[in-house]
């Protein structure tokens, strides 16, 4: 017993630090001045590779402590179905993402053309759109947003709607946190409800087993005997 005492918080433990080393946090600390940066089997990027307004790590809102700017694509819209002017993309190699969430601010304390404007993500599995949230802003604080998609997904595509001048505004994002995509156990078999339960052959090892116990209960009866 004393044994088992020792070793239970051992193994507590150990599932701890299994559940928690799930998820991996970036906050771009360190990689002042990189566009584009790749941080393990995540990439950040935004806009045609052959034009130069990519993604930019910065630290001009919160010194020392590095944020990724967005970048800007050649087209305008709503969505990146519509084609968008500003944003964030990401993708993973390897595993596919099982969750993703992060800090996203805008980078004007009021929206350019006033009023309010719409922080989107959308999550997509070889091509195909599988999620997406949003958040309203009328300020430069950050706001969180996040994603769990149960069959995982492989990118991501964060976006500013557009203004009333038919533009998108920058803004930035930090603490990006994600966890990789678990595959779900397979169920557990269906129970035997049929007649044929009742008349289960036995496995062979039960038969021999069965069998031993026999020959030993004969053999122990004739030495009583003798």
């Amino acid at each position: 017993m004393s044994k088992l005492k020792k070793v239970l918080p051992l193994a507590i433990g150990a599932l701890f630090l299994a559940a928690s080393a799930q998820a991996t946090t970036i906050d771009f600390t360190g990689l002042h001045g990189v566009t584009d940066p790749v941080v393990g089997p995540v990439s950040f990027w935004a806009g045609d590779p052959l034009v130069p307004n990519d993604t930019l790590v910065d630290d001009s809102v919160t010194p020392l402590n590095d944020y990724l700017m967005s970048g800007y694509a050649d087209g305008t819209g709503n969505s990146p179905a519509a084609g968008y002017d500003t944003f964030i993309g990401v993708s993973k190699t390897g595993v596919a993402f099982g969750s993703a969430s992060f800090d996203i601010a805008s980078e004007y304390s009021f929206p350019m053309g006033g009023g309010n404007t719409t922080l989107w993500v959308e999550a997509y599995l070889a091509g195909a759109l599988v999620g997406s949230d949003s958040v309203v802003v009328s300020d430069s604080t950050y706001q969180n947003l996040a994603l769990t998609i149960a069959g995982g997904f492989d990118g991501l595509r964060i976006f500013d709607d557009l203004n009333a001048s038919s533009l998108g505004e920058p803004f930035h994002i930090d603490n990006f946190v994600y966890s990789d995509y678990q595959t779900p156990p397979p169920p557990p078999p269906l129970p035997c409800t049929g007649p044929a339960c009742n008349n289960a052959v036995p496995e062979p090892s039960a038969l021999l087993l069965l069998g031993a116990g026999l020959v030993g209960m004969v053999y122990s009866k004739r030495r009583k005997g003798v």
